[in-house]
């Protein structure tokens, strides 16, 4: 079994989409990510957690990081179709413009 990270991206921060939320919506979503983390169960190796905003080093500098990935999971799964296969349904994909992201997390050599 191979070890993926799930990227979600999205349009605006986190901070702005929860801070558009009536309480009632917030539970919603927060109620549909846990139903999302039962059908997946015991391949969800890290639940993650939502991101703030960042910052983007380059050998030029820092700068502040463009609006875009908001948050990540690792899952774990034998191939990289099965482990996308468990995006399908996945409540990050009700916001508007979001994506999902999945990466194969892969060994480094002679660690």
């Amino acid at each position: 079994m191979s070890k993926f990270a799930v990227i979600y991206t999205s349009p605006e921060t986190v901070e702005s989409a929860v801070s558009n939320l009536s309480p009632e919506e917030e539970a919603a979503s927060t109620q549909a990510w846990i139903e999302w983390s039962s059908r997946v169960g015991k391949n969800l190796a890290d639940f993650g957690a939502p991101l703030g905003q960042g910052k983007h080093v380059a050998p030029s500098g820092v700068t502040d990081a463009p609006v875009g990935v908001s948050g990540y999971s690792f899952i774990e799964a034998d191939s990289l179709d099965e482990a996308v296969a468990m995006m399908d349904g996945h409540p990050h994909l009700m916001t508007p413009g979001a994506t999902i992201q999945v990466y194969e997390v892969l060994a480094v050599p002679g660690m």
